[in-house]
């Protein structure tokens, strides 16, 4: 299948997914859109990884992040 046929589950998963972050306690500290401009799924994790290692900063010693659908509003 080619990349435009893909465009329309892409649009659904960018529309109803998130990446949260949360601490040890389960606290959401940080909800972001999911946007899949990566080459594949393993290289849009590592670049979120990076982008909170190298641009966050919580007091917490550990952090998790999970993608989740959308509350709604």
């Amino acid at each position: 299948m080619s990349q435009t046929g893909l465009f329309p589950l892409r649009a659904w998963l960018e529309s109803n997914i998130e990446v949260v972050a949360k601490d040890k306690k389960e606290q959401v500290l940080e909800q972001l859109p999911l946007t899949l401009d990566s080459p594949d799924l393993q290289s849009y994790c590592n670049q979120l990884m990076d982008e909170f290692r190298e641009n966050r900063v919580y007091s917490t010693d550990l952090l998790s992040l999970e993608f989740r659908y959308k509350q709604a509003a």
